[in-house]
């Protein structure tokens, strides 16, 4: 599992690009479009984790039923409040369920074919007569970057990155590094 963003690569002119590397943009978008769904605070994450299949069955191996069950109450009912390190652990563990749960979800809406907007990072000395365009293309198979995200992958998100920029633009060296990708 990859967190950090790669560095920029020479271009062969010892300049580098600029932009961010299109994966990257891609992770982030992904991101936020699932952090719209995300539970905030300790309490939501647990009654999640609750009330799927997958991620009760987790979570009870990982902290047991009963400490579960006194987690998902409120103190008037007799519930506890998780110590600090369980209450990352429960993080964890809920955002890795969500990330799952959300594969199949992203997929789905996806696959139906959405419009990509590539809005081009020039070369930091590129002259300003050489001006690369905006492209649009529809894309209809996003199961590796989704795959890839909910893995939290960044590595085979650069890289199918650069495959679908190499397949869908007509150059696609040039838009390796991008200012902004739209879906």
């Amino acid at each position: 599992m990859s967190s950090a963003p790669r560095p920029d690569r020479p271009d062969g002119t010892s300049s580098y690009r600029a932009g961010v590397q299109g994966g990257q943009l891609i992770y982030e978008r992904l991101n936020a479009l699932s952090d719209a769904r995300e539970a905030a605070g300790w309490r939501e994450q647990v009654k999640y984790l609750a009330g799927v299949k997958r991620g009760g069955a987790l979570a009870r191996e990982e902290f047991g039923a009963d400490r579960m069950r006194a987690w998902t109450r409120t103190r008037s009912e007799g519930g506890a409040v998780p110590k600090p390190e369980n209450q990352a652990r429960i993080a964890t563990l809920y955002r890795s369920v969500h990330r799952d749960n959300m594969r199949s979800y992203l997929k789905g809406q996806l696959n139906k074919g959405v419009m990509v907007e590539v809005t081009p990072a020039s070369d930091v000395d590129a002259q300003s007569a050489h001006q690369i365009p905006i492209i649009e293309f529809e894309l209809d198979d996003w199961n590796v970057f989704v795959d890839a995200w909910a893995d939290e992958d960044l590595d085979t998100m650069y890289d199918e990155w650069d495959d679908v920029a190499e397949d869908n633009l007509y150059d696609g060296g040039a838009y390796a590094y991008v200012a902004s990708i739209g879906f």
